[in-house]
């Protein structure tokens, strides 16, 4: 990991209020490949989204 895991709970912490029994997973999921040109990203949280092409 590049960060220790105290370290990922502080600044997660800074951005979202951590509940007992919350899971939080780092690492990258099986089939997920290197970007390229091109590509766009998606990222949903609640009712809200962002999408940003690799440029």
């Amino acid at each position: 990991m590049l960060f220790p895991v105290y370290e990922l709970l502080v600044n997660i912490s800074h951005a979202f209020s951590l509940q007992a029994g919350d899971v939080i997973m780092t690492g990258t999921p099986s089939g997920v490949g290197v970007l390229q040109a091109g590509d766009q990203l998606k990222l949903k949280l609640g009712a809200h989204e962002w999408v940003s092409q690799i440029q």
